[in-house]
């Protein structure tokens, strides 16, 4: 379903209301508030990614993109080692044991902040870094749009 037909749904099922008293715009914002949170809750294939970023030595913070919701294993493909996460009281801990630049070493663990990917201990050489996230789908704004969620979850996006 398209996001025409979708509105043209969720317009019927609350009475047909007109335009005039319930803007497309309000029913596109619910719609959309809608998909975000089905796509959220749910594990849909199209909204799994995986993503590399070559390291730079010594450098700590890595920029994810901003679609970039959830973060799930992060992975050294260079040497074939799983980071583990660390969370803030953890990164505290990590941070002061790697407080001079000098101490450099292949990463083990990593911790997100705001859409920067930490990784310790500063990289010593160049490593491949794969992670899995979960994607935010774009908002739906042309008429013409289509979810990228599977079509029979569409229907639910109309009545959520």
């Amino acid at each position: 379903m398209t996001l025409l037909e979708i509105r043209t749904q969720l317009r019927s099922a609350i009475g047909s209301p007109a335009v005039a008293n319930v803007p497309d715009a309000t029913l596109t914002d619910v719609i959309n508030r809608a998909y975000r949170n089905i796509t959220s809750r749910f594990p849909f294939h199209r909204t799994r990614v995986r993503r590399t970023v070559s390291t730079v030595l010594g450098q700590v913070d890595y920029n994810l993109a901003s679609d970039e919701h959830v973060i799930y294993d992060v992975w050294n493909r260079t040497t074939n080692r799983r980071l583990k996460k660390v969370d803030n009281l953890q990164l505290y801990i990590v941070d002061e044991t790697t407080q001079y630049p000098s101490e450099r070493d292949e990463p083990r663990v990593y911790h997100r902040s705001g859409n920067v990917l930490q990784l310790y201990k500063p990289p010593d050489a160049v490593y491949v870094i794969e992670y899995k996230a979960k994607i935010l789908p774009a908002l739906l704004s042309a008429d013409g749009d289509t979810p990228i969620i599977p079509e029979t979850w569409h229907e639910g996006i109309a009545f959520l």
